[in-house]
């Protein structure tokens, strides 16, 4: 349930700007299929403009390790700069 509405047309009433939530992309490839479900996803939901890459290093990045490893050694150059943009993007939407 988002915004304790029983529906996608119940959460459609409430202003974008007025929603407690915000979607994130992941596993975005360059494909026409991938960019056509982001565009459907956003025709209904307000969405981050960062989008995490079709990347299986990030990918792995989220599997629990028991030794601590640097933040480049878990996701990889890419990943890394991925992570910083949406840690930067959400403390935009938190101020």
């Amino acid at each position: 349930m988002i915004e304790n509405k029983p529906n996608l047309l119940a959460v459609n009433e409430i202003p974008r700007n007025e929603r407690r939530y915000v979607t994130l992309a992941n596993f975005v490839s360059d494909d026409a299929a991938t960019q056509e479900r982001i565009d459907e996803i956003e025709d209904y939901h307000p969405m981050m403009n960062t989008r995490i890459p079709l990347d299986p290093q990030i990918a792995d990045a989220f599997n629990w390790r028991r030794e601590r490893v640097s933040m480049n050694a878990k996701f990889g150059a890419k990943g890394v700069t991925t992570m910083q943009a949406i840690m930067e993007e959400i403390g935009s939407l938190l101020n």
